[in-house]
């Protein structure tokens, strides 16, 4: 690994609260949440699926980079005030979004969502033929992370009260799910085999579902805060390129 990257992986290890001295104009912090296997903090370290793309690209533009494990809203405000330095890692475009912070050219692109319901509901989910049918049937209600964003949300506003989102990680909702708390929740299906394994919920117990309106999955991006000097973002943006991303 090359040195600058190395030392990007080993500043990750800094305290947040420590002063990291390098310029606004010379490198990047790069924050990101608990999403595994997007990205998320192993063994001190941030690891995942975006971390190893970002990585990559901090090579190729030159870029120093250090990475911040941080609560998601804290992310998202952070980019609101404009804080100088930053970005975050993996997010998906939304309109309210591109109020506050500079979208970076594609890093990733998320598979086709799957939807998740219990087993032994399985055959009331299979009875129709679209999602669109059975959201529209009244007869099931979604739970969801608050603010996770799918490319099916537009559809799961209709659901009205039938349209539920709670602050707990992913783990906890597959839970949530096991227990009858709701009927259906959506992932990707990069996420499934570890939720399993960390929710302690065995496969069995679990039903994919699979739906032929369900969109493809959303394309993923570095979120920069506005104040972040443009000839960085032009540098990131022509590493992604040359990378050719996602």
């Amino acid at each position: 690994m090359p040195q600058r990257t190395r030392w990007s992986v080993v500043a990750a290890l800094m305290l947040a609260a420590s002063v990291w001295p390098v310029a606004a104009q010379d490198g990047l912090t790069v924050m990101y949440n608990e999403k595994p296997p997007f990205f998320y903090t192993k063994d001190g370290m941030p690891a995942g699926i975006l971390v190893d793309i970002m990585l990559k690209v901090a090579d190729r533009s030159g870029v120093a980079i250090r990475f911040e494990p941080v609560p998601f809203n804290r992310i998202l405000q952070r980019l609101k005030v404009e804080e100088p330095g930053v970005a975050a890692l993996g997010l998906s475009l939304t309109e309210e979004r591109t109020a506050y912070a500079v979208f970076s050219l594609p890093l990733y692109k998320d598979s086709r969502p799957i939807i998740l319901a219990r087993a032994s509901r399985k055959s009331g989910f299979t009875s129709y033929a679209r999602m669109e049918d059975m959201v529209s049937s009244t007869n099931y209600t979604y739970g969801g992370v608050l603010g996770n964003v799918y490319p099916i949300d537009p559809l799961l506003a209709t659901m009205g009260k039938r349209d539920r989102r709670w602050a707990v990680s992913p783990e906890q909702l597959m839970l949530m799910l096991t227990l009858g708390r709701f009927d259906f929740m959506m992932i990707y299906p990069e996420e499934l085999e570890y939720l399993l394994a960390t929710a302690g919920v065995a496969a069995s117990d679990i039903a994919v579902l699979a739906y032929p309106d369900v969109p493809d999955g959303d394309y993923r991006y570095l979120l920069f805060s506005k104040s972040v000097p443009a000839d960085l973002v032009d540098r990131l943006n022509a590493a992604i390129a040359a990378l050719k991303l996602p």
